[in-house]
């Protein structure tokens, strides 16, 4: 499990526009929200990512790892 800083690129766009699990192999089972400040536990398909949000995944370390060391 990882808390993961959104890359930039990622901001505005749905969970299925990311599609994370295909690409990744990882799955996002929390969004911290800021604004306004709440848990989205579990969210859907079309979750719109904000800058503010801090999604929390679930994956293999090497696809945590691999999809870290892409926003370098």
């Amino acid at each position: 499990m990882l808390e993961w800083v959104v890359h930039i690129g990622f901001v505005g766009k749905s969970l299925l526009d990311l599609d994370l699990i295909n690409r990744y192999g990882v799955q996002v089972i929390v969004i911290k929200e800021n604004m306004p400040d709440r848990l989205n536990m579990i969210p859907t398909a079309q979750f719109v990512i904000k800058d503010s949000d801090i999604p929390i995944l679930l994956g293999p370390n090497k696809a945590l790892d691999k999809l870290c060391g892409e926003e370098s």
